[in-house]
């Protein structure tokens, strides 16, 4: 069974049941899920690309579910730790210990906290050492997936890219069962941060962070997907489209839009492709660390900058964030590559909330915003 851990991790966020979260055509296999339809409480759901996924509980046990807009079938279940995708969750003492061993570590008792879950993709845990502290990060991952993300962690630690940015590095891994060990990262999450520490001097020092990493070359790393990044955003409008019943204008820019982000994608850098603020941490001393770096790849330092650009302001930073970026950094910066990812993005998670059922005021401006930021292209 897997327990509910601290502040993000899986919580209780609705009284929403299972019975009440399935559409009416679906129908559950599991007997003992059919019979809790009414008290099985959503902990969590996310959207994220192509699926639904969700974790019901029943404050004991917790039933995991997966919903495919697209791929068949339709509707995955079960009951967790038993999950399909993910072998090594159901054997975590054996994993870990495994893990500790390999990496010559003694600990009497490995004490497992649960950070994230994401059913049939990933499950992360903090392991303590004998002194409560964590030491070490798990990620249980699809078989496939660890080879990857495995093989991107050696490739940095080549590099040293732990010496422009604190950085979890690659302990031990067992591929075979989709586990990886790395070393764990203290701080809190920018994301977690209140709004007074949240001051300008810490975001100069993340542009840095980014800026030196940037100057590193990781040659193995596979190249940035420009074309699922792009195709990803075409597929939003068209859902979208679908949604509203009529066509977005941003499809009149979309050609234009795909050129020049292809055409950008061709320059390379080290990037670490996904600096939102829940991926930089910063520990009591100021110090500025990267975190999650499972799509590390070679791509246009843009994007990077554009996802921060995003989380210090959206557009109105992007002047700051070059100027900052210059002091670190003697790469060449194209702010208007920088504008031009902020608003895909932005387009992107917008077209995503109208699908998903939000055709709020507020949302619908602000499609109609980025829409005229793309227009602007022609």
């Amino acid at each position: 069974m897997l327990a509910s851990g601290a502040a993000g991790s899986v919580e209780i966020m609705s009284a929403v049941t299972l019975r009440q979260w399935l559409r009416p055509d679906e129908r559950l296999d599991d007997p003992a899920a059919t019979a809790l339809l009414d008290t099985l409480l959503l902990r969590r759901a996310d959207q994220q690309r192509d699926r639904v996924t969700a974790v019901f509980g029943d404050g004991i046990d917790q039933f995991a579910i997966v919903r495919r807009r697209n791929d068949e079938p339709a509707l995955e279940s079960w009951w967790l730790p038993h999950d399909p995708h993910l072998p090594a969750l159901s054997r975590l003492a054996e994993v870990i210990g495994g893990l500790l061993g390999r990496a010559a570590v003694r600990v009497a008792d490995p004490h497992l906290q649960l950070v994230t879950y994401k059913p049939g993709q990933r499950a992360v845990f903090t392991v303590n050492g004998d002194d409560g502290q964590p030491l070490w990060l798990l990620k249980v991952l699809t078989p496939d997936r660890a080879t990857a993300v495995t093989s991107r962690a050696k490739a940095l630690t080549n590099v040293g890219v732990d010496a422009a940015v604190r950085a979890p590095l690659l302990v031990t891994d067992d591929v075979d069962l989709g586990a990886a060990l790395f070393s764990f990262i203290p701080g809190s999450a920018l994301k977690m941060l209140p709004a007074p520490r949240l001051t300008a001097a810490l975001r100069d020092s993340v542009i840095a962070a980014a800026g030196r990493v940037h100057q590193h070359t990781a040659p193995t790393l596979p190249h940035w997907d420009v074309d699922g990044y792009v195709g990803r955003i075409g597929q939003a409008l068209a859902d979208a489209s679908d949604v509203l019943g009529h066509s977005f204008s941003a499809m009149r820019a979309f050609d234009e839009l795909t050129a020049r982000l292809c055409a950008n994608a061709a320059s390379g850098r080290l990037i670490h492709a996904d600096l939102t603020l829940r991926n930089i941490v910063v520990d009591d001393d100021a110090s500025v660390g990267f975190i999650d770096w499972d799509d590390a790849c070679i791509g246009p330092l843009e994007r990077d900058l554009a996802t921060l650009a995003a989380a210090f302001g959206g557009r109105a930073a992007i002047a700051d964030v070059v100027s900052i970026y210059r002091t670190a950094s003697d790469a060449p910066v194209d702010a208007r590559m920088i504008g031009l990812y902020v608003d895909s993005q932005r387009l992107l998670k917008l077209c995503r909330r109208v699908v998903a059922g939000d055709r709020s005021p507020t949302t619908m401006t602000a499609l109609h915003d980025v829409e005229l930021q793309l227009l602007a292209l022609g």
